[in-house]
């Protein structure tokens, strides 16, 4: 496969990728353990609408409810 051939696969993958995403209105995120940091996507940051956002885990924490942030913490750490 050529470079123009893989370019063109990988426009039609995204795109279908993007669809898809917008469709489910799922958010996607990553979490580098090691150091705490978070990336989030727009959708993310839509669904959490945190109020400060360091990215880090937690900020992901302090967007949620006491009760439930006490249960993912508990969750994560295991």
């Amino acid at each position: 496969m050529d470079l123009h051939s893989l370019s063109d696969e990988l426009f039609k993958r995204e795109e279908r990728y993007s669809l898809a995403k917008k469709a489910t209105l799922f958010g996607i995120w990553d979490w580098n353990i090691t150091t705490g940091d978070l990336y989030w996507d727009d959708t993310m940051f839509e669904l959490f609408q945190p109020a400060n956002w360091n990215g880090k885990v937690e900020d992901f924490y302090n967007c949620l409810a006491v009760e439930d942030a006490v249960v993912a913490h508990k969750k994560l750490e295991a």
